[in-house]
């Protein structure tokens, strides 16, 4: 009994130590037997959070303990959008549904110009009796913003179901027969904020339904194009903020509009095209042989013998005398601020132009005098600032030119004055910085050219001179930086430059190839004219 009863205490023991011995040995000695931990489960003790890491840890009935990392949550953000206007950016706030923590992150639009291929993006269905409005901005299926700036050419040409458009502010322009043919349109609205720059040529030509367009209170619309409304036979107004920013109407722009009762020109208009009005029997005013639309002359009978402005008139429009071979003469009213484009062109007997006191001319269009052979002598205001591209084309009797102390031109477009073989000198304002190509061209009775001692010249541009068989003398100020290629060619008399500046400078000078009869002449150094 005593040996079975200490066989049992012996085979405890036995247990027991081997116990021991699996689990970091006996008396914390080290053991070189395997032991295989049973965890438990998993407990937090550190909890993640949106941007830092977590921890947790379990237990193994040894006493073992193991940690582990746990993976920031990340932030779970949710966007609120303000969306973007014409004129402004938008703006996205993105909040964390978690932590609060937000950021924030402007929203620039790309500019988009709508097209004939891509005008189902704005919303443009095609469908009878559509109104479209033209949103400012919009946003694609990727989530990319474009804010409307312009409508390109052709766009909705031929629309025949659209019966009215909104245009959005953002929109600056709109191209060449953008609407053209859409016969059902009838409205064209804009809104108070319009940042509308042009309208180009044939834009609403045909839009036969379309009976009225007005234009914001600050419109900032500058030209309308050529033929933009034509033959819109049922537009009855036409209506311009009173702060318009009109500068120019392009010939044939509303020719047709046989329906047009009411117009008003602004102020600011400085030109108006050839044919702008024709047909507009509802707005065009007679007087005297020639034909008004507000306070612009448009058109007159070819056969008058004398033209005598009305009082108010602001503007003479392309075209309005062309071809009155039996006019004489004409004064120029001090209130006239334009004289359009081929306004006295083939005026074959005009022999005298005269610009009152004070005159507020100050700008003479294309082919203006073209074509006036008996055209003697002008005196140009000092308010004009551009003579433009064959202004006195062909004016073979002009054997004088004048300009006031006070001038203001700046620019003498091309063949200014290519033809004029009577003329025979003239003095250069001061405030002319460029001399066009071919301006002189065929002058060839001009002896001498002159500039001032404040002469602000800088490019005489190629062929100015061609032809200017007589030309013997010419004055260059010394802020000439260029002179153009063949700019002297055939100035077979050319034999001296006076030259306000030193001959270090004159050496500055780049010259055009082919310029062998000035380059072969006297140069004066450091002249100083004679006032």
């Amino acid at each position: 009994m005593k040996k079975a009863s200490l066989l049992v205490v012996l085979l405890v023991l036995t247990f027991c130590l081997l116990t021991l011995a699996a689990c970091d040995g006996l008396n914390g000695e080290e053991t070189t037997e395997e032991h295989i931990c049973s965890f438990g489960e998993w407990a937090i003790i550190k909890e993640a959070t949106c941007t830092k890491m977590g921890e947790q840890e379990r237990a193994c009935a040894c006493g073992e303990k193991e940690t582990q990392s746990i993976d920031a949550l990340g932030h779970k953000y949710e966007s609120v959008v303000t969306e973007p206007t014409a004129t402004k950016n938008g703006l996205a706030v993105y909040t964390c549904s978690v932590c609060g923590d937000f950021y924030n992150e402007v929203i620039k639009p790309i500019d988009f110009t709508v097209n004939s291929r891509n005008r189902t993006k704005i919303g443009y269905t095609g469908e009878m009796g559509e109104q479209l409005i033209i949103p400012d901005v919009f946003c694609d299926n990727d989530g990319i913003w474009y804010r409307v700036t312009g409508i390109y050419d052709r766009a909705f040409e031929d629309c025949s179901n659209l019966t009215s458009i909104t245009i959005p502010d953002g929109v600056t322009s709109i191209d060449d027969r953008a609407f053209e043919e859409c016969s059902a349109l009838t409205s064209v609205i804009f809104g108070e904020n319009s940042q509308l720059k042009s309208i180009g040529d044939y834009v609403f030509k045909e839009c036969s339904a379309l009976t009225s367009v007005i234009f914001c209170e600050n419109s900032q619309l500058k030209s309308i194009g050529d033929s933009a409304f034509e033959e819109c036979s049922a537009l009855t107004s036409v209506i311009f903020g009173e702060n318009s920013k009109l500068t120019s109407i392009g010939s044939d722009a509303f020719s047709g509009c046989s329906g047009l009762t009411s117009i008003t020109i602004p102020d600011g208009v400085t030109s108006i095209g050839q044919y702008a009005f024709d047909g507009c029997i509802g707005v065009i005013q007679i007087e005297n042989g020639m034909s008004y639309v507000d306070k612009w002359i448009i058109d007159c009978d070819t056969d008058i013998t004398q033209a005598v402005l009305r009082e108010g008139t602001v503007g003479i429009g392309g075209g309005a005398f062309w071809g009155c071979e039996s006019l004489p003469s004409i004064t120029i009213p001090n209130g006239i601020t334009s004289i359009g484009d081929s306004a006295f062109a083939n005026c074959d007997n005009l022999t005298s132009v005269v610009f009152e006191e004070n005159s507020q001319l100050t700008s003479i269009g294309y082919f203006a005098f073209d074509g006036c052979s008996s055209l003697t002598s002008i005196v140009i205001p000092d308010g004009v600032w551009i003579i433009d591209g064959y202004t006195f084309y062909g004016c073979s009797s002009l054997t004088s030119v004048a300009f006031g102390e006070n001038s203001q031109l700046t620019n003498i477009g091309s063949h200014a004055f290519s033809g004029c073989s009577s003329l025979t000198s003239i003095t250069i304002p001061d405030s002319v910085k460029i001399i066009a190509d071919y301006v002189f061209d065929g002058c060839s009775s001009l002896t001498s050219v002159t500039c001032g001692e404040n002469s602000q010249l800088i490019f005489i541009g190629d062929y100015a001179f061609i032809g200017c068989s007589s030309l013997a003398c010419i004055t260059i100020p010394d802020s000439v930086t260029g002179i153009g290629h063949y700019a002297f060619n055939d100035c077979s008399n050319l034999t001296t430059v006076y030259y306000t500046g030193s001959e270090e400078k004159w050496a500055e000078i780049i010259i055009g190839w082919d310029n062998p009869y000035l380059t072969n002449a006297t140069i004066v150094y450091n002249y100083v004219p004679e006032e």
